[in-house]
């Protein structure tokens, strides 16, 4: 495979910016992204690499797209597929946070980035609870009755 192939370079000469997309990429099997929104994303990025903003402008830019559109499944009654859709937004969020200096631009997408995965645990994950530390140690220190954990979150 040549060095300057799209899947490793991204944005040509910018391989600060290529890295994280391969980072972000590096999700995909685990359903937290989608390689074609990446795509669609990178096309847009290209275009604007001498500007520093466009970075958290286009991720965010997904994200927001993918929250939108899992509220209109979440109102259809579409909760598994509003679950994913929140997920792949959460996680376009939290890409979009990564070279923002810590500042109230940075808070903001934080907090746009944890919203969906509240959404998530709620619609994909029915009996998932989640648990303090101190509750994981109880539970795991306990006598055996009949509780399973299913998830630590």
């Amino acid at each position: 495979m040549p060095a300057n192939t799209p899947w490793i370079e991204h944005i040509a000469g910018n391989m600060v910016w290529s890295n994280a997309i391969l980072v972000t990429k590096g999700m995909a099997p685990y359903g937290a992204v989608a390689l074609g929104e990446i795509d669609q994303v990178c096309e847009k990025l290209r275009a604007r690499q001498t500007e520093p903003q466009a970075w958290w402008e286009e991720w965010s830019a997904m994200g927001a797209h993918l929250h939108a559109h899992a509220d209109a499944l979440e109102a259809a009654g579409r909760r598994m597929s509003a679950g994913n859709y929140f997920l792949r937004a959460g996680m376009y969020y939290f890409t979009a946070e990564r070279f923002i200096q810590p500042a109230v631009q940075r808070e903001v997408l934080r907090v746009a980035a944890l919203g969906p995965r509240e959404a998530i645990k709620a619609r994909n994950h029915v009996g998932v609870r989640a648990i303090s530390s101190t509750a994981r140690e109880e539970l795991l220190a306990g006598p055996d009755d009949g509780v399973e954990l299913e998830v630590l979150w």
